[in-house]
């Protein structure tokens, strides 16, 4: 090509064709600009493909990792259920309703516990973060997923770390007794006639209740929220 160009930039000057010669020189220019805008064309399409994939490939980690966060959440949720029938049998057992018998030793140890900590998986997105937004196009499904992340997670398990009160732990120490059950410790009381009558106690099961209540109507919410924010991820995905 740049031969055929030279032969006839030079016929041209061996017939004394300047303008004919400028028009051609022009003309080289204008291909050599377009073959360059071509390139860049071909260039920037190729990154914004790359970027559409691994947005896509990053919708769909979210994805995974909110669908474990859903499950793990219900599950919680339903954990809390025996919990809160142990709780109203000793109520019913403080209240006289019900005996004390020694097979109260194991209900009495769940009545008096909170459930463990929540934790839920954000690897993805730390990725996202990490990476940068740009990634998700899809403006309000990128707000709802900030919000879902930097908001509303932080915020349900703030309401997790409500620990004992030292006098709490004094109390139970100072009224229970830790023994082997079932494969783990429970607490046993040293005199529950004692218990029976301990008006701080009842308020104590009653407080353990109402906090495990409190957490799952928070975890609700939060559920609520992230089984939206899924279902925007997928109709993303499906539009693609």
């Amino acid at each position: 090509m740049i031969n055929f160009f030279r032969r006839i930039r030079r016929k041209l000057a061996d017939d004394n064709m300047p303008l004919k010669y400028a028009r051609y020189a022009i003309g080289e220019i204008v291909l050599v600009v377009i073959g360059i805008l071509i390139a860049l064309s071909i260039n920037n399409w190729n990154e914004e493909r790359k970027d559409a994939q691994e947005g896509l490939k990053i919708l769909e980690e979210l994805a995974t990792n909110i669908a474990y966060n859903i499950e793990n959440m219900e599950k919680y949720i339903k954990r809390a259920e025996p919990f809160n029938k142990y709780s109203d049998y000793v109520i019913a057992v403080l209240e006289g309703a019900i005996p004390y018998s020694d097979s109260l030793d194991n209900v009495l140890n769940s009545a008096l516990q909170n459930l463990d900590s929540f934790y839920f998986s954000d690897a993805a997105y730390g990725t996202l973060r990490n990476i940068g937004f740009a990634y998700v196009r899809n403006d309000v499904l990128k707000n709802a997923i900030v919000k879902l992340y930097d908001e509303s997670y932080p915020e349900m398990l703030k309401y997790f770390d409500w620990t004992e009160t030292d006098y709490e732990e004094r109390y139970i120490d100072r009224n229970f007794l830790p023994v082997s059950g079932n494969n783990r410790l429970i607490l046993k009381p040293f005199d529950f006639d004692v218990q029976m009558h301990d008006k701080y106690f009842m308020t104590l099961i009653h407080k353990r209740k109402i906090q495990r209540n409190f957490f799952n109507n928070r975890m609700r919410i939060v559920l609520d929220e992230i089984q939206i924010v899924l279902q925007l991820i997928k109709d993303e995905l499906q539009n693609q």
